[in-house]
């Protein structure tokens, strides 16, 4: 069962295809690290487990899309982590009282089809 992906290195790009939050119940480490993204951070990316690592550092994404807020709110109570979450042009501070409330009515409960 695939549950690391490590695509770092790749010169993979431009877009992360969306298809890979099909993953969502499988991945704890996904990889995407110093490729050639430029697109938005896919929303489905944020389906991941709470407890998944996700490293996109080292991509050049369109800074005028944020970060999905569940993603960005991986690693503050879970023991998952995302390496742009204290990048303010991905997951700006302010969002954090939203990722809480988010966490807190189980956010990811409705919102997944």
């Amino acid at each position: 069962q695939l549950n690391h992906m490590d695509l770092s290195d790749n010169e993979l790009g431009p877009t992360i295809p969306r298809e890979i939050g099909k993953l969502k119940d499988k991945l704890i480490l996904l990889d995407l690290s110093n490729n050639t993204f430029t697109s938005r951070i896919p929303s489905e990316l944020g389906s991941l487990q709470s407890d998944a690592t996700v490293r996109l550092a080292g991509n050049r994404f369109d800074s005028t899309f944020l970060a999905p807020l569940s993603l960005c709110s991986v690693g503050q109570d879970s023991v998952g982590y995302f390496d742009l979450s204290n990048q303010p042009k991905y997951c700006p501070s302010e969002r954090a009282a939203l990722a809480d409330f988010f966490n807190e009515a189980k956010g990811l409960e409705w919102t997944e089809s």
